[in-house]
């Protein structure tokens, strides 16, 4: 029993030193569908499942509207945005802009193929952390700043987009 004793006060104190650099990532999924597409209510459905897993602000989803065949609710920064990833079919939903599930020929009401896909990135911790050194909301403009947590990972000549929630 005091060999017990003493390793949980050692491990805590251990616990307690160190000085861990990780930062949770937030998860951004983009759901890209069209105003007209049959399949637009399943992904809705699907993408209001998938928050049902997570804490609130974990998971961010923002959807986007294509302008293509008379869609409504779109801008040309928009369907930028949709040619930027070669989006052809409607709902497509990418996750922190790299994995991606397109079309709806899975069960995608219940969430369970987006949830896949936000649990392979859930757990990954963020290699930066953004701190916002100042915010014009008159013009828009923000300063940032950008350290970066991973020796292995750089940012070189990198597109950051910027989405205000």
């Amino acid at each position: 029993m005091k060999t017990i004793l003493v390793f949980v006060i050692l491990l805590t104190i251990t616990m307690l030193s160190a000085q861990l650099d990780y930062r949770p990532r937030l998860i951004i999924s983009e759901l890209i569908t069209a105003s007209w597409s049959t399949e637009a209510d399943l992904a809705y459905s699907g993408i209001d499942a998938l928050y049902e897993n997570y804490h609130y602000g974990d998971v961010v989803t923002i959807r986007y509207y294509t302008s293509q065949e008379g869609g409504l609710y779109s801008s040309p920064e928009i369907d930028d945005i949709i040619q930027s990833y070669n989006v052809t079919e409607f709902p497509t939903l990418i996750v922190n802009g790299e994995n991606r599930l397109t079309g709806s020929n899975l069960p995608i009401a219940d969430g369970l193929p987006y949830r896949s896909m936000v649990d392979y990135a859930y757990y990954i911790p963020s290699p930066l952390n953004v701190e916002i050194i100042s915010f014009s909301e008159v013009t828009g403009s923000a300063e940032i700043e950008v350290t970066m947590l991973n020796d292995i990972l750089y940012l070189n000549n990198a597109l950051a987009r910027f989405i205000l929630i």
